[in-house]
């Protein structure tokens, strides 16, 4: 018994001279930051450690505002009382502190202790219980338990006006992010019913707002809120109407980002949407999106970002649902048509191992900014500057000898990849500009002797670990 006794002391002893236990409170308190930034869980972990650690976390509260509940806090804390630390965790995190609260049932299939929906009904209740201190606040359910009983299909009315009430006030509020799988059911309390219990004047200070799947009861009365991301996942829902819905509830954000795709299908309501306080749209290039944002009106359209990250060639479709996740250029096509009716000032393209649709981004005529972004492997870089006569050669249309004469920064971007090139080489990107050069210099000619009211253009070409900026040789700067 003596020397374990000695052993143990031994052991505290030597951990007294690890560098970490030599750092100061204020030191340690910015690293648990970094940690519980990292990962939410990290800071009962850190509780655990030490009694000095212990005691460092447990009187600072504000370590312990981010909450989330997910698999991995499940298997933690124990899925069995998940009250009780839910409980705990609140009261660490202070009596006025804003939260940010995170509810990930995503996963919630393969929790070693299923979840009955009297369970989720009641993680709701306890978080919405402090509704008035939420500063953010997540709620994302994935697919129900194999087997699941019959009362996941049903709505506890008693607790859904309960949580009804304590959302009556949420003065902190800034961001929510509500997202249900496609196969998930609208019975129960949803990401859905959430939504919809949320309304002009109870979150005076929400901006941000993301929609996974969120099907709308009502359109009126929604939240003012600047920044709108929908995605659409449902192979069963037919046409644009179901994002059209959204877009009616929240029209008067200034920034949009569409994402997904659903099964082509009739739209029944109004061919129009007004969306007057629009400035910036990201969207996908598939045949889906393409049909919503033909049905937007956007007068004051500043910036648009096409990400083609997830958009499917047409040899890789495998059902007829999957071909409104094709790629088309026909939104880009449909847009440059209407460009008369606004004044797009900056395009961003991401398409990988598609073509640049150079005949529809010249209709662009108020383009400031072009940035294109293409993977390493893509063709565009074997060809690139040649490909490019839109921009480097004048036209032949009288009046308007130069396409884009306001265009003044072209950003050419090369993602990161395995595969290596010949642009992975300081040498090779020198090529590279060189050719730039050679292709673009009649066009800072004409700039120079102010023609059709140029703009002198600079071109940024960027990798992974370099840029190179340069512009009319006159008055060249080039840096790396």
């Amino acid at each position: 018994m003596f020397s374990l006794n000695r052993s143990i002391t031994d052991y505290v002893l030597q951990q007294r001279h690890i560098a970490i236990h030599r750092l100061n409170a204020d030191t340690l308190l910015h690293i648990f930051s970094f940690c519980r930034d990292a990962e939410s869980i990290s800071v009962w972990a850190i509780s655990h450690i030490c009694s000095r650690w212990r005691a460092l976390t447990l009187e600072q509260s504000s370590l312990w505002t981010r909450i989330v509940v997910d698999r991995p806090t499940v298997r933690y804390l124990g899925s069995i009382s998940r009250s009780t630390w839910l409980d705990t965790w609140i009261s660490r995190s202070g009596a006025t502190r804003p939260l940010d609260i995170v509810l990930d049932l995503t996963q919630i299939r393969t929790w070693y202790h299923k979840p009955t929906s009297a369970d989720v009904n009641n993680l709701l209740l306890v978080t919405c219980y402090q509704a008035h201190r939420w500063s953010s606040f997540t709620y994302m359910l994935g697919p129900l338990p194999e087997g699941a009983l019959p009362t996941w299909y049903l709505r506890d009315e008693d607790i859904y006006e309960e949580i009804r009430g304590r959302l009556r006030s949420l003065p902190l509020l800034e961001s929510i992010y509500l997202s249900q799988d496609r196969r998930s059911t609208n019975y129960g309390i949803t990401p859905t019913h959430v939504q919809g219990l949320l309304y002009q004047g109870n979150a005076p200070r929400l901006r941000h707002m993301s929609l996974v799947n969120i099907n709308f009861i009502s359109e009126f009365d929604r939240p003012k809120v600047d920044h709108l991301s929908y995605t659409i996942s449902n192979e069963d829902s037919a046409g644009a109407e179901v994002v059209l819905h959204a877009l009616r509830a929240y029209s008067s954000v200034t920034s949009l980002d569409l994402s997904g795709w659903a099964r082509l299908g009739m739209h029944r309501g109004p061919r129009r949407l007004v969306l007057e306080h629009l400035q910036e749209l990201k969207v996908v290039p598939n045949q889906f999106m393409a049909d919503v944002t033909s049905m937007l009106e956007m007068s004051n359209l500043a910036q648009l970002t096409v990400d083609g990250t997830n958009v499917i060639n047409t040899k890789e479709v495998l059902s007829d649902a999957q071909l409104a996740n094709v790629y088309t250029s026909y939104f880009l096509q449909d847009l440059a048509i209407r460009s008369v009716t606004f004044s797009l000032k900056t395009l961003v393209l991401y398409l990988p191992h598609e073509h640049v649709p150079w005949l529809w981004i010249t209709l662009f005529y108020t383009l400031e900014t072009l940035r294109i972004i293409k993977p390493a492997e893509d063709s565009f870089w074997l060809n690139c500057p040649a490909k490019m006569p839109a921009l480097c050669r004048p036209n032949l249309q009288e009046g308007s000898p130069w396409s884009l004469p306001r265009l003044g920064l072209l950003v050419i971007e090369k993602t990161k990849s395995h595969i290596s090139t010949t642009l992975d080489s300081t040498a090779g990107w020198r090529q590279f500009e060189l050719r730039m050069k050679v292709h673009f210099k009649a066009r800072w000619k004409s700039a120079r002797r102010k023609e059709a009211a140029m703009v002198s253009l600079i071109i940024n070409l960027i990798a992974d670990d370099r840029k190179i900026e340069f512009g009319d040789p006159e008055g060249e700067n080039v840096r790396e």
